[in-house]
């Protein structure tokens, strides 16, 4: 018979441990690169409850979240200028939208059901020539919700809406199945680099192979007369639409009224541009730029090979487009 653990003799079993032979959760690991359709209507869902003020993320989940996020909108309109972005955040068991991710302070508990409910509000029935996207950010471990979730789940499925989660705690049962419902994807933040790195893939330009359908688009006319929006109600300057005369205070946009997709010129060049990048310039060493003429490394395009240095390089990419000496 053998003998309880406690009558056996004294072993340290710490200096038996072995290294596991898979890799540890720690190393980087490389993402792929999902292809996102051209028009993309997007839903960005912050968690800004009480539990977003711990400082497992320093120098808290909130503080880190809210410089990323603007991080975030910024590459996305920069690399989707024909796509909407919308912010919400949930906090006291509420969900508001929000213009400016400043001064973001957390309390009470997030919701789930109400994040979701304040999307449906803001998309139309008729989803026919962009997607609906929603990223939640997640800081809680539960969801405070006033009704019936999987009721909710269900008008978010049946809109054809595309529900992804980034969690900076263990994965939520919750957020799991509301990912698997909707054909979304839920990830775990592990440090801060991470968190980069998932927010950087989200960002990613949109495919026009995806986009299958002619699209309304409408040209406006700006004006600066102070009278009230008729997507906001707020008095201001703004954009008239030219097939129904609406006033809009931001491009892009659809129309409230009559639902055409309004842009401006400088948007629809900048996503041509996008669609159609510059090649990589290859390194050539130190010379005169043919741009600026200022002495320095350059790199070499590779359809005229003209040298240029890093700053006429990130000025042709972002700016322009093309090459200055090709177009000559």
């Amino acid at each position: 018979m053998e003998e309880y653990s406690w009558l056996q003799e004294y072993k340290r079993t710490w200096e038996q441990l072995q290294e596991d032979i898979l890799p540890s959760p720690q190393k980087h690991v490389v993402r792929s690169h999902h292809v996102r359709p051209l028009l993309r209507n997007f839903f960005l869902v912050l968690d800004c409850s009480k539990s977003a003020a711990k400082n497992d993320f320093k120098p808290s989940r909130m503080q880190l979240v809210g410089k990323v996020a603007q991080t975030f909108t910024a590459q996305f309109k920069a690399n989707n200028p024909l796509s909407l972005i919308t912010t919400i955040v949930a906090s006291d068991g509420l969900a508001r939208l929000v213009t400016s991710l400043q001064d973001l302070r957390p309390s009470g508990e997030f919701s789930l059901q109400n994040s979701l409910e304040l999307v449906l509000k803001q998309v139309p029935t008729a989803q026919l020539h962009y997607s609906t996207e929603v990223l939640i950010v997640q800081n809680s471990l539960w969801s405070c919700d006033p009704g019936d979730i999987w009721e909710t789940l269900g008008k978010v499925k049946e809109n054809c809406m595309q529900v992804s989660v980034i969690s900076l705690v263990p994965e939520v049962y919750l957020m799991r199945k509301t990912a698997e419902m909707t054909g979304g994807s839920i990830e775990v933040a592990l440090h801060e680099e991470d968190l980069a790195e998932i927010w950087k893939i989200r960002a990613s330009a949109g495919d026009p192979a995806l986009c299958s359908a002619l699209v309304p688009l409408g040209f406006p006319t700006y004006t600066s007369e102070i009278s009230p929006c008729a997507c906001h109600f707020t008095l201001g300057p703004g954009y008239f639409c030219p097939i129904c005369k609406a006033k809009t205070c931001s491009l892009p946009c659809k129309c409230s009224i009559c639902g055409f997709f309004l842009i401006s010129n400088p948007h629809l060049v900048q996503a041509s541009l996008s669609l159609q990048p510059i090649q990589d310039f290859a390194a050539a060493g130190e010379g005169l730029c043919a741009g600026c003429e200022v002495p320095g490394v350059l790199r070499v395009c590779p359809t005229c090979s003209a040298a240029f240095c890093s700053r006429c390089e990130d000025f042709i990419r972002s700016t322009l487009g093309h090459c200055v000496n090709c177009s000559v």
